[in-house]
């Protein structure tokens, strides 16, 4: 085993909080980089590649004037999308009918409305799969992204799957009209067209912004097989169950949830980079990232590859519990099995803390009771301490205005500035409690905290469950090695099971930074600020093992360093 600390067993050292806070900056940036799209493949490469390039050629015939089409007055760029399709040599049905906006006020005010469907017919008599997306934009936006990436992407994929061999059932592409009136379209062919009742599965394909990597957002609650298909096709995958757990709570919805509540299994994929230009003037093609449109067409073509050629019917029907490792590959399991993992790592969590009972209860070496219980507590003071510090910055900027704007033109100083203030915190109850606090019993404190939302969350948003899992699965393991190295001090087996503890959380939560600011923004800044201190809270066992003199400086950097990004923040917003 490493040894993190000096050969006495009592010495403090502060290499092992260093180490880990070393190492929690080159997740953040590493995770920034790997949460990029991919490259674009050029319109030259094998015709059977997604090629972003390829696809903007049709792209630049459908956006030819460049204005809004909302539904009811989008029929030239409904013949354009006609015309594309017409090309490829498909045969084009439309749905027409009428629904009532969800801002009129009378139901005799109907808007008339289009879906265009065209249908691929497969080897087999299966249930068809649909591939969807919206054609229709918010009247003051030109909507190159919201949802022209997914036309464009769309054509391509026709293009493509045309040229193949059959697949063994029904492709159905489905554009949709009125999406953003209220997911009219959607409904309309939900209630009335007979493909609807054929079909078993959908992907639909969606955007919140300009630029970003396609996210695999939501799924149908019998996730686990499309997970598997997803990760077993994708190239750059990125994918989380906590998406979901966010997104079903928040006032949004899309095409997806109406074929969701049809029963249709199946995925919902988006990018959501600068959310900015979202429904604005400025979602146009010259903002839209071209890599983001590749990674968009590319995860639907290799999953659509997958499905179709898969015995869906046969596959289990469980939800699953998932998420990416920077992208590299997704990690996924029941999600009946996380409140069984959750408990196997709060047993192996305590199991370690009841291996130092010895120390805990030997006359002499037992710290006084008040000791204890505020070493226990340490973790959820921090957290506490983290919040109220958060939000006291919060209302200090929002005098200025800054929050005014959820994403501001500057955002990383203002985000780096809520992790600096959760080190200091933590730094500074380190100091404020100095020799009294134990590491034995900030360990235990911080089992019980992550222990018990493992469990909980595991039972009311077990797609969320993961973030505090796979942290106390990693400390479980640490403890196992330790408990077997009989020649390691008891201080150097703490500094190492805490170390692992903390790397795992760095791995699991930080690189959600940029995503949760791309999803949220500053319009959650409570869960922003509690997700900082949860966080940072995990290394109250490493302060504790950390000298004073160490604690100063660290608490003092990085004091100076939240005082220079909030100034940053502010002057440049």
């Amino acid at each position: 085993m490493i040894r993190f600390l000096n050969p006495r067993n009592s010495a403090k050292t502060p290499i092992p909080i260093i180490c880990v806070l070393l190492a929690w900056g080159f997740i953040a940036g590493l995770s920034h980089i790997r949460y990029q799209p991919p490259s674009v493949i050029p319109r030259t490469a094998d015709p059977n590649l997604f090629s972003a390039e390829r696809a903007e050629e049709a792209f630049k015939r459908l956006y030819e004037d460049a204005r809004p089409h909302p539904a009811g007055s989008n029929s030239d760029f409904r013949r354009n999308v006609i015309k594309e399709f017409e090309s490829l040599g498909y045969q084009v049905e439309l749905h027409e009918s009428q629904a009532t906006p969800r801002n009129r006020r009378s139901a005799q005010e109907t808007l008339p409305l289009t879906n265009i469907l065209v249908r691929l017919v497969g080897k087999e008599d299966l249930p068809p799969v649909i591939l969807a997306g919206h054609f229709d934009s918010v009247p003051g936006a030109p909507g190159a992204a919201d949802d022209g990436a997914a036309v464009a992407a769309l054509i391509e994929i026709a293009r493509i799957i045309r040229d193949e061999p059959p697949l063994n059932r029904d492709l159905i592409f489905l554009l949709t009209d009125g999406e953003e009136m209220g997911l009219l379209g959607a409904r309309q062919f939900a209630e009335e067209h007979p493909y609807a009742d054929e079909a078993s599965v959908v992907v639909n394909l969606e955007a919140r912004g300009t630029t970003g990597p396609s996210i695999l957002f939501e799924t149908s609650d019998d996730s686990q097989w499309l997970i598997r298909a997803f990760a077993k096709t994708a190239r750059k995958p990125f994918a989380s169950s906590l998406f979901y757990e966010i997104y079903r709570r928040l006032p949004n919805d899309t095409d997806f949830t109406v074929f969701r509540n049809k029963g249709l299994s199946g995925c919902n994929f988006a990018f959501i980079g600068d959310v900015k230009n979202y429904h604005t003037i400025h979602d146009n093609f010259e903002n839209l990232d071209r890599r983001s449109l590749q990674h968009h067409g590319e995860n639907a073509l290799n999953l659509l590859r997958e499905i179709l050629n898969s015995d869906i019917e046969s596959a289990p029907k469980t939800q699953a519990v998932y998420f990416d490792v920077l992208g590299y590959r997704i990690i996924q399991w029941p999600a009946a099995a996380s409140i069984w993992l959750a408990i196997l790592g709060s047993l192996c969590i305590f199991s370690f803390f009841r291996f130092c009972g010895n120390l805990l209860l030997t006359p002499g070496q037992a710290s006084p009771l008040p000791h204890r219980l505020l070493s226990l507590t340490a973790p959820i003071i921090s957290v506490a301490s983290c919040i109220g510090g958060g939000l006291a910055l919060n209302w200090g900027l929002g005098i200025d205005g800054v929050f005014e704007n959820p994403w501001p033109l500057s955002p990383f100083p203002l985000q780096a500035s809520f992790w600096c203030l959760g080190v200091a915190v933590l730094g500074g109850i380190g100091l404020l409690i100095g020799n009294r606090l134990d590491w034995r019993w900030s360990f235990l404190g911080i089992g019980l905290v992550w222990s018990v939302l493992a469990v909980a969350t595991s039972v009311q948003a077990p797609g969320s469950s993961y973030l505090f899992i796979v942290p106390l699965l990693f400390a479980a393991v640490a403890t196992l090695i330790s408990r077997g190295s009989a020649q390691t001090g008891l201080y150097q087996k703490a500094a190492f099971v805490s170390c692992i503890f903390a790397l795992a959380t760095g791995l699991i939560w930080l690189p959600l930074e940029r995503l949760f600011y791309d999803a949220v923004g500053f319009r959650m800044n409570l869960v922003l600020i509690i997700r900082v201190g949860l966080v940072t809270s995990v290394l109250v066992p490493l302060a504790s093992l950390t000298p004073i003199k160490a604690l100063v400086r660290l608490t003092s950097l990085a004091f100076l360093s939240w005082i220079i990004l909030v100034a940053w923040g502010t002057l440049s917003n």
